[in-house]
């Protein structure tokens, strides 16, 4: 005897069960949490929104990946805070 098919997986469980999925969601979370955090100096966060525009090319990503370093160096714990707070 054949086992019966198993059910079709729909794209948005496929996606939900993927640890890649997740990682992403929690890296979109920790953007979006450095855009609003007070902690985060005014000109750095005018990067970080220009960095999440849809400019083609390369641009927004360098310019995001940018501001990430030069938070890195002036407050070197607050990613690492927001990122544990984009967990939950």
């Amino acid at each position: 005897m054949d086992a019966p098919p198993p059910p079709p997986v729909r794209l948005d469980e496929a996606a939900a069960r993927s640890p890649l999925s997740a990682h992403l969601k929690r890296l979109l979370k920790l953007v979006k949490l450095l855009a609003r955090d007070p902690r985060v100096p005014r000109p750095v966060r005018a990067l970080i929104v220009v960095g999440l525009l849809p400019v083609p090319g390369p641009f927004d990503e360098i310019v995001l990946a940018g501001a990430v370093m030069v938070l890195l160096v002036i407050r070197p714990g607050l990613i690492r805070t927001l990122w544990r707070e984009s967990a939950t």
